[in-house]
């Protein structure tokens, strides 16, 4: 290796060195980035929390609400409230005829919401029809009591004819007991067919 050589090696190395005044600020700048980032965060910091809001104490006592009262006196008033709503009776009756008919005549009362009292007529059926049957009923007790009249005359002719014959106690056949009994029990059901026909006649 000669001298000329030996030179340029030696230069080599200072070629990649950066030269004057920029160099070396590149070189701090590189270095002190880092810290001046830092510095700057905690400044930053530091103002956020000198500068920030703060509570504030309140030295007055807290103030009571005020209330009113006025005293109630008692006296009468009146309420007036509208309302809507259904009316039903306290007390509902279905009504029903014992007896048909045609009915002639009915009390005014006879409309909804009505009301009778007990004992009072509501309506009124024709009643020729039972009038008809209360003289039909009438005629028949008057047969049943004839015919009961005639039974009780035979059986005691024929008792004092049997006894005339002097044969003692007549048997029930001659002195006509079933026919008496018959009679009876005829002027009984004609009796009841009356009364019948009276209550219906009544009913109307």
């Amino acid at each position: 290796m000669n001298k000329m050589d030996l030179n340029m090696t030696q230069s080599a190395p200072d070629e990649d060195k950066p030269r004057g005044f920029f160099g070396v600020v590149r070189r701090i700048a590189i270095f002190a980035a880092p810290l001046v980032a830092i510095v700057g965060g905690g400044v930053l910091l530091a103002v956020m929390i000198v500068t920030g809001p703060k509570a504030k104490e309140k030295g007055e006592p807290p103030h009571a609400p005020a209330v009113q009262f006025a005293v109630a006196h008692a006296r009468p008033t009146t309420v007036s409230i509208n309302v809507q709503g259904e009316a039903r009776p306290r007390v509902e009756a279905t009504l029903a005829a014992q007896v048909a008919g045609r009915i002639v005549w009915a009390s005014p009362k006879f409309a909804e919401g009505g009301s009778f009292t007990e004992g009072e007529v509501m309506a009124r059926i024709d009643a020729a029809d039972y009038q008809l049957a209360v003289v039909r009923a009438r005629a028949q007790v008057a047969q049943a009591q004839e015919g009961l009249t005639r039974e009780e005359a035979e059986g005691e002719l024929a008792r004092q004819d049997w006894q005339a014959l002097g044969r003692g106690d007549p048997p029930p056949l001659a002195v006509r007991e079933p026919q008496l009994a018959q009679a009876r029990a005829q002027l009984a059901s004609a009796e009841a067919a009356l009364r019948s026909a009276e209550l219906d006649l009544n009913r109307a």
